[in-house]
């Protein structure tokens, strides 16, 4: 018995042995090939396209892709296995990025791309310039001036001024506005003004043309607010089947997002989150005009889904056309207290801000970069409660930056001195490393009725002041402007339409760089100069 049970336990020890050696024999055990790019460096040049693949990712899932930095190529047909590259501007290093899930772990894989350039680019004419630019004398600020107020936004039409504005050159500009600025990294906008496709930018070729040539970027005025998406009789049939996700109708965007598709054009996207412009019905069960709001929990799953569904359909079937959106618009007073916005009654506090953020960010393309955006942003007590707002929400990885919107009376306030003034407040924000775009750009007249040939000098002169500070702070590193928004194209614009302005105008009806005949005003030549008198 004692051979035996030696023989056994030798056997035994074999047995282990042999297991052991073919646990880590190559030919019996293969590691899972790590996902990876079908090439690790892709040159690219400007304009040519490439498809890059992911491989050992068949099994991919919710792949997020993105390009650092972003302008260096532009990203399309993104699938979870593959995308396609275009080569967008000269970069000696790019990095195409795709983030997904695999197996229910989180993955990721990266691809170095160089961008080089397609021929030498022609230099661009330039205006004569001047020894330095001279700002306007600064104008006290006005205790009794009124508070500008673009919670309620009116684009109502303006009588012609009584007096001619002042004589400007009817040849072209020597540089358009984008070419000027690109030079700052900034992207320089105008809204698509109007209320149905009927009357925006779409039905004009000449409105068309002027966009072209001088921006870059745009933003809805209007047509992608809750009010103009959101479709009340479909939302109250889905409620009734137990579905109650809000139903959207996203035919009002999709002229306007086919316009900047076909010409470059990027979008802001405005706006996701507000208190005005958002059906009172929406907070309401069932989708009613009438009965009881809705409890938290049904108010969030109805956030999440609004913003999914606005967010996707605008990525899958405009991809790459928006790059920023006005995630939360307006939450804070001007005292520095939150809105009292059904919104935050149903959630019991402004909860629902970092709620949106999420949601935003996780459906969004990672390249997209998300804003809080307000007014009177420069009013130091509601500057420090925005602040205070969205640090932990980008500290969470959820926002990007500010916008600040550029609603500005003639006589307040002071862009450079005085208080309250528009550089500290951007200085302010920067100190949070916050991404700033300026919105809504609006620099109003004193008087709508009797428009005078002095008040378009000062307009320009305040639009001056504002753009050279803004290139300024970009310049010397103390600020990271990198877009400007200004709130439409022209003076009066239905009258572009219809030929026959309101008798009642509206305080910002003259507040654009382009006269109702789409002819440069002084502000125009004054925002260009900015940028080219560096």
């Amino acid at each position: 018995m004692g051979k035996s049970k030696k023989i056994t336990a030798l056997a035994l020890v074999i047995a282990l042995v042999l297991c052991f050696i073919a646990s880590i024999s190559p030919t019996t055990t293969k590691a899972a090939k790590k996902p990876a790019f079908n090439e690790k460096k892709v040159s690219l040049v400007v304009g040519a396209t490439k498809t890059l693949k992911l491989r050992n990712a068949k099994k991919a899932k919710k792949t997020k892709w993105s390009v650092k930095p972003k302008n260096a190529a532009t990203l399309t047909n993104k699938k979870k296995n593959g995308v396609k590259v275009t080569g967008n501007k000269p970069t000696k290093k790019a990095t195409l990025t795709a983030k997904f899930t695999l197996n229910g772990k989180k993955r990721s894989a990266k691809c170095t791309i160089a961008v080089n350039p397609k021929q030498k680019r022609q230099p661009a004419s330039e205006a004569p310039k001047t020894n330095a630019p001279t700002p306007p004398q600064s104008i006290a600020p006005s205790p009794s001036a009124p508070s500008p107020n673009p919670s309620t936004p009116t684009e109502q039409e303006s009588p012609k001024p009584t007096e001619k504005p002042t004589e400007v050159p009817t040849e072209s500009p020597a540089s358009s506005l984008k070419d000027a600025y690109a030079k700052y990294d900034i992207k320089i906008g105008a809204a698509i003004n109007g209320t149905s496709s009927s009357n925006t930018i779409v039905e004009s070729p000449q409105m068309q043309e002027l966009m072209n040539q001088h921006f870059n970027s745009t933003t809805f005025s209007n047509l992608m607010k809750p009010q103009y998406l959101l479709d009340q009789a479909q939302c109250q049939a889905n409620s009734a089947g137990g579905n109650d996700a809000p139903a959207l109708n996203f035919s009002g965007i999709d002229a306007g997002m086919q316009y900047c598709q076909s010409n470059g054009i990027g979008m802001r996207g405005h706006v996701l989150v507000w208190h005005n412009q958002t059906p009172d019905w929406f907070f309401r069960s069932g989708y009613g005009n009438s009965g009881e709001f809705v409890d938290k929990e049904t108010l969030k799953n109805r956030l999440e889904s609004y913003i999914q569904q606005v967010v996707e359909y605008c990525d899958e079937n405009y991809p790459d056309v928006i790059y920023a959106w006005d995630v939360v618009n307006e939450a804070v007073e001007d005292d520095g207290e939150y809105r009292q916005s059904n919104w935050f009654n149903i959630y019991g506090g402004a909860g629902y801000i970092a709620d949106a953020f999420r949601f935003a960010r996780e459906y969004a393309a990672p390249s997209v970069k998300l804003f809080y955006n307000d007014y009177n942003t420069f009013l130091p007590a509601k500057t420090e409660a925005i602040i205070q707002t969205v640090r932990p929400i980008k500290e969470a990885g959820d926002l990007d930056g500010v916008g600040m919107q550029g609603y500005i009376n003639a006589d307040w306030p002071d862009i450079q001195t005085g208080n309250p003034n528009v550089r500290d407040a951007i200085l302010l924000f920067a100190e949070e490393d916050l991404e700033i775009h300026l919105t809504e750009l609006t620099i109003r007249v004193p008087n709508v009725r009797s428009v005078k040939e002095a008040d378009y000098v000062n307009q320009a002169a305040k639009y001056k002041e504002l753009m050279q500070t803004i290139v300024e702070l970009k310049s010397s590193g103390q600020a990271n402007v990198t877009s400007v928004t200004f709130f439409g194209l022209m003076d009066d614009h239905y009258y572009h339409f219809s030929g026959n302005p309101l008798t009642n105008p509206g305080q910002d009806d003259f507040t654009r760089l382009f006269d109702r005949d789409l002819l440069p005003k002084p502000a125009f030549y004054s925002v260009l100069d900015a940028a080219l008198a560096r």
